[in-house]
């Protein structure tokens, strides 16, 4: 193909740009343009460098030009993609069927380039969702790093693995990743909804296996005919793997749906593939549905968490065991003091097929330093009158020690108090309070037996029901609840 005929009526002449818009359609069919001699070449071309170069010799010579041209959208018109030529000698002429079985040619020629730049919009599309989608900024009690490796760095069948972090209430972190089943436009919507989802509920207070029943649920709804994201395309089978890190009790939460288990390396370099119970996919029969499991691991100061999908692991030759084996060793040898981020890409390129992928590759990694002791105070109160009373007494020393300002010392007094008061009006049993030192200020946290959620509503000026919660809403950056085994957590953040 010439130079410049990528875009008619730019880069050439005007006599040619004129043939060229001639030949684009007539009768609905791209029709070909033959030029019988040198001579009329010369004249639409208005060239003879350009002419030199595409027929180096003086010899007579003719040609014909065929547009590479497809449909343009409604009520435009058509799009020229290029020109295909083909050039002979004069004393061979073109004859008619020549001339329609080269346009069929360049017919299918248009659309397989055509086919081809959608490919690379829709790669472009997806793998920007999934980048979209990996964890930025860094937390004081966490560092987590992350690599992501499509199969092939050109492929437009972008797989569905996605991985995520990101801070919940009570100075917890969510550690997400998981494997939407299948590749391409369909696998990155489903993977999107999935994952969006996972965050949502997340930070909305619900566990891991909570979350994780909300997922089963949505992956089936995804599945269906009338609901589904892309015809044809089934997330059915889909994994998923939770953990939620508490910097305070140094423990991480896990709940799985069907994922490769966690691995843990503890701060003597000893690690371990964490045993977490077996559990379909997710979208299974609603009949043959099981509760999600949760398990609780000691991770100390130091402990590094590893999350990971099957694209890093597997091997066609070798057991999956072997691969896990393989990462458990490898993340072993990542050090206290390695930049995170470059021991997981060194991880992901020892494991890592050396060949060519057959599966995406994620990995994440978790560098747990969790809170000092003495940036946390938790103590437990009965549920009498005088409990925000008994609340504020050693609340009020404690902020003194920490070199609280007045001001805010004041604010926070207040807040433990409606909270304490709102705990003891409208739930049963014990009363717990727990402050936590963070960089940005003071997080605060009131337990109780109760299932009411609270909430902000708007009153009126002689309502005295919900003030204790506007006065919270005043204070506070954020405030919200999570649920426990035990009934529920208030917690509230005031900055400096």
């Amino acid at each position: 193909m010439a130079p410049g005929y990528l875009t008619p009526g730019d880069d050439l002449p005007r006599e040619a740009a004129r043939l060229l818009s001639l030949a684009v359609k007539r009768d609905d069919v791209p029709q070909a343009i033959v030029i019988p001699d040198r001579e009329p070449i010369e004249r639409a071309l208005d060239s003879p460098r350009l002419l030199s170069a595409l027929v180096p010799t003086d010899r007579p010579v003719s040609v014909a030009c065929v547009p590479l041209v497809l449909d343009g959208p409604e009520d435009k018109p058509p799009v020229v993609l290029g020109v295909a030529e083909v050039w002979r000698r004069p004393e061979r002429p073109f004859h008619d069927r020549e001339l329609l079985d080269l346009q069929e040619l360049v017919a299918r020629t248009a659309h397989h380039v055509d086919l081809a730049r959608q490919h690379q919009r829709e790669h472009a599309q997806v793998l920007a969702l999934q980048r979209r989608l990996l964890p930025r900024g860094r937390d004081d009690t966490i560092e987590v790093a992350t690599v992501y490796q499509p199969t092939t760095p050109d492929s437009a069948g972008v797989g569905g693995d996605w991985v995520n972090s990101f801070p919940l209430p009570g100075g917890r972190t969510a550690l997400v990743v998981g494997d939407v089943v299948g590749h391409g436009l369909g696998a990155a919507a489903a993977m999107g909804q999935v994952s969006m989802e996972a965050r949502a509920l997340l930070s909305a207070g619900l566990a891991p296996d909570e979350v994780l029943g909300h997922l089963d649920e949505t992956v089936t709804m995804l599945d269906d005919a009338d609901a589904g994201l892309a015809t044809g395309y089934s997330a059915l089978g889909s994994t998923c793997c939770i953990a939620v890190y508490d910097p305070v009790n140094h423990q991480v939460v896990v709940s799985s749906a069907g994922h490769l288990p966690p691995v843990l390396v503890l701060p003597d370099a000893t690690a371990e593939t964490l045993t977490v119970h077996p559990h379909p996919g997710l979208g299974a029969e609603f009949a043959l549905r099981e509760p999600f499991d949760v398990h609780t691991f000691d991770a100390p100061p130091g402990s590094l968490l590893t999350l990971y999908t099957d694209g890093l692991v597997e091997d066609p030759a070798a057991a999956i065991d072997e691969g896990v084996g393989m990462l458990r060793r490898a993340v072993s040898q990542v050090h206290p003091w390695d930049d995170l981020q470059r021991a997981a890409w060194r991880v992901v390129t020892e494991l890592a097929p050396r060949d060519r992928q057959r599966d995406d590759v994620t990995l994440l990694l978790a560098r747990m330093t969790g809170r000092r002791e003495r940036d946390t105070v938790a103590w437990r109160l009965p549920a009498r009158d005088d409990a925000p009373a008994r609340a504020r007494s050693p609340a009020s020393a404690l902020l003194q020690k920490w070199n609280v300002r007045e001001d805010t010392r004041d604010s926070a007094l207040l807040l433990i108090s409606e909270l304490v008061t709102n705990a003891v009006r409208f739930a049963t049993g014990p009363v717990s309070v727990r402050l936590i030192r963070t960089g940005q200020g003071l997080l605060c946290e009131v337990g109780d037996t109760g299932n009411g959620r609270p909430r902000l509503r708007r009153g009126g000026p002689f309502d005295d029901r919900g003030r204790g919660l506007r006065v919270v809403h005043k204070l506070t950056t954020r405030w919200g609840v999570r649920w426990t085994d035990a009934g529920k957590v208030v917690w509230a953040e005031l900055a400096w």
